[in-house]
């Protein structure tokens, strides 16, 4: 049973079901339902159609509703196009089948618990036009390993707990000076051991803010020529191990001061100038490489 069910739409071309019970296996949304086209997906459309397996969205489509698809246990493909702006929130809350899910270039925003409990998601891109990323997006993602940014990513906010509970082994931040709020994007609990890779030039002040998380974060720097500005990794309480490239060659005031979870600190040739107060209440500091022109 592919498509042999019925629709509603209304007034603004929100489609839904006529009668969820009948949803199994393959769905295709038709572009055009009772003589007007589809160009959303109503909320709860689909919330918990246990049995529905896959679904395809026509390119008429802009916007998918809060908990459309919210507890889809089943469904393990979607197809979003490209027409899509936005992911409202719940939208793929609780799809623990869903094993990977392609979040097109025209969307700018991933809203509150949008994929919230997707246990069989690994990994995702987050193309570069999306410029925010709601409270508890991925949060308990419990198989979610890796996450991306485009280098021209115009990301702007990653709320509280986005990450939440995700076992990340790497994380890939770009052009990580224009982040507002990162916080406690992280705040798991426990070891997420994620390599946090900022690329494209300069550190600037309180780039990661505070407590970025209560588990061990390796920090490796970029290999473009860059600097560390003052107060970049001020109490960030996750920090275990930090590499600081040939590329480097400033560290700013105080720029891992409060680190109080920081092991091991390896400074390559690069860097010609550790300033103020750098590794200040750094408590578990136990082994430090530099080089000799410092």
């Amino acid at each position: 049973m592919a498509n042999d069910v019925a629709w509603d739409i209304d007034n603004n071309g929100n489609i839904k079901l006529s009668d969820k019970s009948k949803v199994s296996g393959e769905i295709t949304i038709p572009n055009t339902v009772n003589g007007k086209v589809v160009t959303g997906i109503a909320n709860d459309a689909f919330s918990s159609c246990y049995k529905l397996i896959g679904i395809t969205i026509p390119n008429s489509v802009t916007s998918i509703g809060n908990a459309t698809f919210w507890n889809c246990s089943s469904l393990k493909t979607i197809n979003i196009p490209g027409s899509v702006t936005s992911i409202a929130d719940y939208a793929f809350k609780g799809c623990s089948s869903l094993i990977s899910i392609n979040i097109p270039s025209s969307v700018t925003s991933i809203s509150i618990q949008a994929f919230y409990h997707c246990d069989s998601l690994t990994s995702i891109n987050i193309p570069s036009s999306v410029t925010s990323i709601g409270e508890h997006a991925f949060n308990d993602c419990v198989k979610l390993t890796n996450v991306n940014f485009t280098d021209d990513s115009k990301l702007n906010n990653i709320w509280n707990y986005a990450f939440n509970g995700c076992p990340l082994t790497s994380i890939k931040f770009t052009d990580n000076d224009t982040y507002r709020r990162i916080s406690t994007t992280f705040d798991s609990g426990e070891e997420i051991g994620a390599y946090i890779i900022v690329k494209n030039g300069n550190l600037s002040e309180n780039t990661v803010d505070g407590n970025l998380a209560y588990g061990k974060i390796d920090v490796k720097l970029p290999d473009e020529k860059s600097n560390i500005a003052d107060n970049v990794f001020n109490e960030c309480l996750g920090v275990n191990n930090v590499i600081v490239p040939n590329s480097v060659t400033t560290i700013g005031n105080s720029s891992f001061s409060g680190c109080s979870s920081l092991t091991n600190v390896t400074i390559l040739n690069g860097v010609t100038s550790i300033s103020n107060a750098t590794f200040d209440g750094c408590s578990s500091l136990t082994s430090i490489n530099m080089p000799r022109v410092v």
